[in-house]
Order: C-alpha cells, then structure tokens, then sequence
C-alpha cells in the first residue's frame, strides 16, 4: 500500500535547516496540502510540535523496504544488514510477507 509523504523543512533553532523531515499526510489532508503549504509537525519525541514548509510530495511504500531497495543500497563494501523495526519515528513494521520476499 503507498501513501504520500510530505518532505517538510522543520523551522528549528537547535538544529540547521539543511535536514528534512519525512511525515505521512493523512488522507484528509490529502487535497488541502501542496509544496510551499506552512504546516506545523510533531517534533522531537512527540511531545513537541514545530512549524515548517513542505518541500516535496512523493508516493512511498509507507516506509516499508522493498527488495528493490534494499538490492539498490547494496554496494561492494555492504558487510551487514540491520533491520530497525519497528522503525521509529515512522511505526513502520516488517510484515511476514515482506521478509520473505528479501
């Protein structure tokens, strides 16, 4: 399943703005949200919000790995695999399904 994913510019004094950040729009935003829309995010721990700007719009696998991409990351000098799920900050998890076809 593939959501959009909105690459937002966090306005953060603590950190510099050259770092996006990645956040699946809700599907009743979905209309109302564009590049260049003011948005204000969940930062930190969760226990924060921040303001920002959406950079970029794209369709993603909801963070999920896909065999794809996993096969295109690989390179001579891949020595190990780590799997980090649940992934945070996403939530996103491994399902059986997708393990089996990596």
């Amino acid at each position: 399943m593939k959501r959009i994913v909105a690459t937002v510019a966090v306005d953060n004094t603590y950190f510099s703005l050259d770092t996006d950040y990645s956040y699946a729009v809700p599907d009743e935003l979905l209309n109302d949200i564009k590049i260049g829309s003011n948005v204000t995010v969940p930062f930190g721990k969760g226990n924060k919000s921040r303001e920002g700007i959406v950079v970029e719009l794209k369709e993603e696998d909801l963070f999920r790995l896909t065999p794809e991409a996993l096969e295109a990351a690989i390179t001579p000098k891949t020595k190990i695999l780590v799997l980090p799920f649940p992934n945070n900050p996403t939530g996103a998890v491994m399902e059986k399904t997708d393990l089996e076809a990596i």
